[in-house]
């Protein structure tokens, strides 16, 4: 159980030219902020818009502060 309190602040479900990935290309995103006290790795847990892939898109492990893009690519 993470001791950490999540919210989803802001998110992207049709970017068009914003925030690029590494290859260049502009995935949805979205932003976590994290109201509790202490850091929390998300290794483990997963996002998805799919019933039958709960887990279609992984978090990377770690806790600093990077961009969450949805780019199909798992990585």
């Amino acid at each position: 159980m993470l001791s950490a309190n999540f919210y989803i602040t802001e998110f992207l479900a049709s970017n068009s030219g914003g925030l690029q990935d590494g290859d260049g290309d502009t995935p949805d995103w979205i932003e976590l902020f994290n109201a509790g006290a202490s850091t929390a790795d998300l290794s483990g847990y997963h996002l998805t818009d799919d019933r039958a892939d709960l887990t279609k898109w992984a978090f990377p492990a770690g806790d600093g502060h990077r961009p969450c893009l949805n780019d199909g690519r798992r990585r």
